[in-house]
């Protein structure tokens, strides 16, 4: 839950300070965002339902927060890498990281929130969160994550 959201100025990027979290913790609204990444199964674009809820939160924080433009960066592991390189005809696998970027979007949309406050990026596997090549790295790098640009 929002308790407190500090805006002032032009409400740009820099003019965001911090926000309470439910918990009293205090942190920037843009470690709070990205508090919201979303992860993905392989080879997969389709948002699994226990990201709903954070979705949501997310959703009703951009409609106080009008001001607030997003860059959805959708991110591929490793693995996902090499198959992109084993069958680049393959659309579905190339592009990837813009479906899962795109799918949030769309969400984010339907929620009410205006298409206009997003852009999307590719980012491929070019910046992992975890390294190596473990089954639970590898799923921490299938995400995408909230960056904001205005």
């Amino acid at each position: 839950k929002y308790n407190c959201v500090t805006i002032m100025g032009e409400h740009t990027k820099a003019d965001i300070v911090s926000m309470k979290v439910s918990d009293g913790e205090e942190v920037s609204v843009e470690e709070r965002i990205k508090r919201h990444t979303v992860y993905f199964d392989v080879e997969s674009s389709e948002i699994d339902d226990m990201f709903n809820k954070s979705l949501d939160e997310l959703a009703h924080f951009l409609k106080e927060n009008g001001q607030i433009k997003l860059q959805l960066n959708g991110h591929t592991d490793k693995k996902e890498e090499e198959a992109i390189k084993n069958d680049p005809e393959n659309e579905m696998l190339v592009n990837l990281g813009n479906f899962r970027s795109k799918s949030i979007k769309d969400y984010l949309v339907k929620k009410g929130i205006s298409a206009d406050r997003f852009t999307i990026m590719d980012v491929g596997s070019d910046q992992p969160a975890a390294p190596g090549l473990s089954m639970l790295n590898l799923a921490k790098n299938r995400r995408v994550e909230f960056i904001i640009t205005k």
